[in-house]
């Protein structure tokens, strides 16, 4: 069961690269709001992943995509981590909540985030 899982996993990263690759060059809303696009897309089969306790797979698949990769400096390691990890942690707790907002209201709070600090 998990291979299928896993499998999905890869598809819906391999989606998500394609999705992003059609664009010139996508600052990080567009990055997060294709993300979260997708995930609403196929937000049955993320649901049945958490309530199979399944939803780590998830984690797993965007290491891969995402993580930290050893020709890395450690600094940069350090922050690809960050980065993903929060992303994931994001993502478990909006599912935990119900994904109430929509890709677009998130995209909108990382740009406001983004004013903030710049």
């Amino acid at each position: 069961m998990e291979d299928i899982i896993r499998q999905f996993l890869n598809d819906f990263t391999h989606e998500y690269k394609k999705t992003l690759n059609s664009f010139d060059q996508p600052d990080n809303v567009i990055t997060y709001k294709t993300l979260f696009e997708l995930i609403q897309k196929h937000s049955q089969r993320f649901l049945i992943l958490r309530k199979q306790h399944l939803f780590y797979l998830l984690q797993e698949a965007l290491l891969t995509f995402w993580g930290p990769v050893e020709s890395m400096d450690n600094f940069s390691a350090y922050g690809v981590s960050f980065v993903m990890y929060g992303t994931y942690g994001w993502i478990d707790e909006w599912q935990h909540r119900g994904m109430q907002e929509d890709s677009e209201v998130i995209a909108q709070v990382l740009s406001a985030g983004q004013n903030k600090t710049s």
